[in-house]
């Protein structure tokens, strides 16, 4: 059995490739790719979006060859208590019109456990920042209801673990741009120490 890591951007999991010494492609579509890691992992590269990410988790081959699912990327923040580079990790995930899923993971324990809301479209304006945290959600982002869909569906534990890079909002572009890089790079460490 294997631990399938799902990401949405390549540089969101540049680090974790490197400490792999053999990825095999075993698919690779527009946007998507899946590698084998050393006969223990899978990577899922999904590319953004909710309905990409539907698709791509709909397209996996084999999912009862997973024992586990982590999720990873980063989020935007939805609330004050959540400054960039704060560590999250979900616990309720939602997205518009539909119903919320509870998965939590024992894992990480230290860490907060959230409401993440999946939206359709960035979260670029005060309005749509607004509708996002009238859920209840602390964080957005716009492909994790989809990860725990498959999950749910696959009777599949989710560790889904992100971090925050910015302030939902009108502010995201600015701040997504800034932080992005370092705010993966650190996520990606953090799931390094729990693998190796």
């Amino acid at each position: 059995m294997k631990t399938l890591l799902v990401y949405a951007l390549n540089p969101e999991a540049g680090l974790i490739k490197d400490r792999f010494s053999k990825l095999d492609i075993k698919l690779s579509q527009p946007g998507m790719e899946l590698l084998e890691a050393d006969g223990k992992y899978d990577l899922l590269r999904t590319g953004i979006g909710l309905e990409r990410t539907r698709a791509v988790t709909r397209s996996l081959p084999d999912p009862r060859n997973y024992e586990q699912v982590i999720h990873f990327g980063v989020s935007g923040s939805l609330s004050d208590e959540l400054p960039v580079r704060t560590l999250i990790k979900g616990r309720c995930f939602m997205a518009k019109g539909e119903d919320p899923i509870e998965i939590e993971s024992p894992l990480f324990s230290n860490v907060s456990s959230i409401t993440f809301y999946s939206s359709q479209e960035v979260v670029s304006d005060e309005g749509s920042r607004e509708e996002a945290s009238s859920s209840g959600a602390k964080a957005v982002d716009m492909e994790s209801y989809a990860i725990a869909e498959f999950c749910r569906d696959h009777d599949l534990p989710l560790l889904s673990l992100r971090i925050i890079s910015d302030r939902a909002g009108a502010s995201t572009p600015d701040e997504f741009r800034k932080n992005f890089k370092s705010a993966s790079r650190e996520l990606q460490k953090h799931i390094i120490n729990y693998l190796f």
